[in-house]
């Protein structure tokens, strides 16, 4: 009986995917799903629901958790059907657990390592659904949403209550202008393309440069953007009088199960 089921499951499955793109291989009865892969810059979610046809599709296990007793009995609905869903071509990828370690130095003097990983996705009051990124340095550790679409890297920054556009991808000379909550600006400009070694590798990158436009602080970042990757390299140069502090990437990996 539990081998008819999964088989029923892997067939419905096979049948929803487009030709060419990817294809359910198996869902075996110890719960293994197989699937091929024809895009380089792609990511997948396994959704569910507990009947077809659904428009409510799950990502989650919120609805499982924490469930009010609100009677005798308690119906709640439970994962019976299972889709591949595909997201490609994003300009920054926000894989779950892959994470980014930087060699963090100010001048020429080494002052730690600094870690960027991708966690949940939360939806928020906005109804937009959003990646938490941790920022783990010295001292301090902070969590900011991000969402990225073909073109745009989006953060919801700890001093503003929407979001801007952190990078994007576009030609030499491309400017925008972010705004915060503090009445602080940033102008932001593409400086062109520019290949970079560091230690996790060389990269061809996209060289961002931020200003803050409208108060005395004045202060100046570079941004080194590897499109379907992430940030490669960062200089914080503040307002040019102390020496600047330098992020480079040391290493990258996936910690998520495969």
């Amino acid at each position: 009986m539990k081998n008819n089921f999964h088989y029923f499951l892997a067939l419905w499955i096979a049948t929803t995917v487009q030709s060419g793109e990817f294809e359910i291989l198996s869902l075996t009865s110890n719960g293994r799903l197989s699937f091929t892969n024809t895009f380089t810059n792609g990511m997948f979610t396994i959704e569910w629901a507990p009947q077809v046809p659904s428009t409510n599709w799950n990502t989650g296990w919120t609805g499982l958790r924490d469930i009010t007793v609100t009677g005798k009995i308690c119906n709640v609905d439970i994962p019976m059907y299972y889709r591949v869903k595909s997201i490609t071509n994003l300009f920054i990828p926000t894989i779950y657990a892959r994470q980014f370690v930087y060699l963090i130095s100010s001048g020429n003097v080494d002052v730690g390592t600094g870690t960027m990983t991708y966690l949940n996705n939360v939806t928020l009051s906005s109804g937009k659904e959003y990646t938490l990124m941790e920022f783990d340095i010295p001292n301090q550790i902070i969590l900011i949403p991000c969402r990225s679409t073909s073109s745009e890297f989006y953060t919801i920054p700890t001093e503003s209550k929407n979001e801007v556009i952190e990078w994007q991808n576009g030609t030499s000379g491309t400017t925008w202008t972010n705004s915060f909550g503090d009445g602080s600006s940033d102008k932001i400009t593409i400086i062109g393309t520019e290949t970079i070694t560091v230690p996790a590798g060389t990269f061809n990158c996209i060289k961002i440069e931020k200003r803050e436009i409208n108060n005395s602080l004045r202060l100046r970042y570079v941004d080194w953007i590897k499109p379907g990757f992430n940030m490669v390299k960062e200089i914080d140069y503040g307002n040019g009088s102390s020496q600047p502090t330098t992020l480079t990437l040391k290493y990258w990996t996936d910690k998520s199960p495969r």
